[in-house]
């Protein structure tokens, strides 16, 4: 296997089980969201969060207003208010953009929530 290709296991790998050390409920993903904007432009992409790329009208599910603010208090241990604060009130989404100049556009989806 090439030295990039074994650098990208190990990536994900070490990223998988991190994200599982720390899991977090459908729209309270705080943590998971700050890091997951960190990663993406540490690789250079444009990024858009929160109400930029969602709909709150459309959200359905969501927690009571105590759950949720231990959620963000619990981020907070982790992350500082400034870097949380676009994804405050449950606007959890991330989007990274990468213009490659090419002509066709690939989007990936993955959800971020998980049960504790």
């Amino acid at each position: 296997m090439s030295v990039v290709r074994e650098e990208i296991i190990e990536y994900t790998k070490n990223n998988r089980r991190h994200f599982h050390s720390y899991p977090e409920k459908a729209w309270m993903e705080y943590y998971t969201a700050a890091f997951i904007c960190d990663q993406l432009q540490s690789f250079s992409f444009d990024i858009k969060t929160g109400e930029d790329i969602m709909d709150m009208s459309f959200v359905m599910g969501l927690p009571d207003k105590q759950e949720n603010m231990s959620s963000f208090n619990r981020a907070m241990d982790f992350v500082s208010e400034k870097k949380l604060c676009p994804f405050k009130d449950n606007k959890t989404a991330v989007a990274g953009f990468l213009n490659l100049g090419k002509k066709k556009t690939v989007a990936i989806r993955f959800d971020m929530d998980a049960l504790p």
